[in-house]
């Protein structure tokens, strides 16, 4: 089923205000209200645009917020979890899920992919 043009302009909000706003720590339910909806109808448009659901797309952007940070080798772990709105102990977790790789080996991989260019 196809979103309607008013819950397609809804979710395009929230996923903007996700992409802007990605350390801040809103629930589902304030996120809809913020852009003048219901839960359940932000998370269906989401999932329809992203192919995730609301929770998945914020660490997704947290998490990619994070490989951006980790080209700084002089940022620690502690700083680059606090700047994406997650600690130290669930970013590594959900990095992992994501990358198949700790943040740490990201970095290395990173660094090692980055050398071999030069």
């Amino acid at each position: 089923m196809p979103i309607n043009s008013h819950d397609l302009s809804n979710a395009l909000q929230a996923i903007a205000i996700i992409e802007k706003e990605y350390y801040k720590h809103y629930t589902l339910i304030e996120l809809a209200q913020m852009v003048g909806t219901n839960k359940s109808t932000l998370n269906i448009a989401v999932r329809k645009i992203k192919g995730m659901p609301v929770k998945q797309f914020v660490v997704f952007v947290r998490i990619n917020k994070a490989k951006e940070l980790l080209i700084n080798p002089a940022l620690t772990m502690e700083y680059i979890s606090s700047q994406v709105g997650l600690t130290r102990k669930n970013m590594g977790k959900q990095f992992r899920k994501l990358e198949n790789m700790t943040p740490k080996q990201w970095r290395q991989k990173y660094r090692d992919d980055t050398n071999v260019n030069l």
